[in-house]
């Protein structure tokens, strides 16, 4: 099992406490609710459209990245083989500006809004219409509800929202952020096939290659200096190194031990051995 020194434990704290600082969220509106946003990315480029599947891991549902390309057989994804449904999701990286009844802005919080497919080309055609998506704000505004929830994402007066009334542009929560992390979950075939047999998927398992790594449930390798996401991941990789604590202080000789010294050789070039006397301790 692998050990981590405590340098490397307070380091691993350090970037916990950090993570929990700039939590990044899930983007909910409720009906007619209306939000002004920020999208972190320029371009469609650097849009991430992501196939998923839904499915019910005691009683949360989880989104489980489909392991099929378009060209590949059915039985190359066990969900697909099973009939799991699959779905195309548009995951968008934004700041949410949060305001109080004056319209002053209160709190920037970073999320991650879970779109339907089409939303990419609504988008796209923003940033036909007005460039850069990340340097302007957009409103969106949620209609309907249940299957029949749609978004309407408009353009923001930029003479209205502005940095200095508080709609910074600051993206650093995003930095080493993984949607694999927070908004799906990556599992190999044979991980998904285990699931399907026991309605849950597999332990932590350490990793197959010798780099002292041990891999948590959600795909996490931690060694070394990881990061967590949530009070529970460093939970688990609390349980699954079982650290050994290192020697205090207090333990430790005050004074070096004294080696018994060894009797001189005689001067006159000759060698002798002096038979040993043991004695027998009660």
């Amino acid at each position: 099992m692998p050990k981590y020194s405590y340098e490397t434990y307070s380091d691993m704290k350090s970037t916990s406490n950090q993570k929990k600082e700039r939590k990044v969220g899930y983007f909910k509106l409720k009906p007619g609710e209306k939000a002004i946003v920020r999208f972190m990315f320029a371009t469609p480029k650097d849009f991430e459209i992501t196939t998923i599947h839904e499915v019910k891991i005691k009683d949360r549902t989880r989104s489980v990245v489909c392991l099929r390309s378009a060209k590949d057989p059915m039985d190359a994804c066990p969900l697909c083989a099973n009939g799991t449904p699959i779905k195309a999701r548009f995951f968008v990286k934004l700041l949410h500006y949060i305001q109080d009844e004056t319209g002053k802005v209160v709190k920037v919080s970073p999320e991650v809004a879970n779109f339907q497919k089409k939303y990419a080309d609504i988008l796209s055609a923003r940033f036909n219409e007005y460039g850069d998506l990340c340097n302007n704000l957009f409103t969106i505004t949620r209609i309907g509800s249940g299957i029949d929830t749609s978004y309407d994402i408009q353009y923001a007066n930029p003479m209205k929202y502005t940095e200095a009334n508080g709609y910074v542009k600051d993206f650093s929560a995003f930095e080493d952020f993984d949607l694999a992390h927070h908004s799906y979950m990556e599992r190999s075939k044979e991980d998904i096939e285990e699931f399907l047999q026991s309605g849950d998927f597999p332990m932590p398992k350490k990793s197959q290659n010798n780099d002292n790594l041990t891999t948590l449930d959600n795909g996490i390798k931690v060694g070394g200096a990881p990061v967590f996401n949530s009070v529970e991941e460093e939970r688990q990789v609390e349980q699954a190194l079982s650290p050994t604590p290192a020697p205090k202080y207090d333990d430790m000789p005050s004074t070096p031990v004294q080696q018994p010294q060894q009797p001189q050789q005689p001067s006159d070039g000759f060698t002798f051995t002096r038979p040993r006397r043991t004695y027998d301790i009660e």
